[in-house]
């Protein structure tokens, strides 16, 4: 059994070792990771993969959700090449101008704003 600052010492070079030599995914890689780092501390294996999973599964229950959502819209957003022109738009200037329905904007957060805030500290 080490220390666990060795431990993590280890673990982080093992992680960065996978993602970026061995160019393994990331989510494997960390998995990976926890697992030397588990059997690095002194668990036992079973302890180690159970560890592993109780987390895993706490994580998505509460963000889950939100990540798999954010995952595929990168997705569709990579698969119809609109990251490429995101990127080509941001690099080079070339943003559109923005309209004239806008042009009332700055005026409109002015007035707007404290007559908002007026009326909902007038109910709390």
């Amino acid at each position: 059994m080490l220390p666990i600052e060795i431990v993590f010492l280890i673990g982080m070079a093992f992680l960065l070792f996978l993602a970026l030599k061995v160019k393994v995914n990331a989510f494997m890689s960390l998995l990976g990771t926890a697992v030397v780092m588990g059997l690095l501390a002194g668990m036992p294996a079973t302890d180690v993969v159970g560890a592993i999973t109780t987390g895993f599964s706490s994580t998505v229950k509460s963000i889950g959700i939100v990540i798999i959502f954010g995952i595929m819209l990168g997705n569709y957003l990579e698969a119809s090449s609109a990251t490429t022109r995101m990127r080509v738009s941001t690099l080079s200037g070339k943003m559109r101008k923005p309209s004239r329905k806008w042009r009332w904007t700055r005026p409109n957060y002015r007035v707007a704003s404290p007559r908002s805030c007026r009326y909902w500290f007038r109910w709390s």
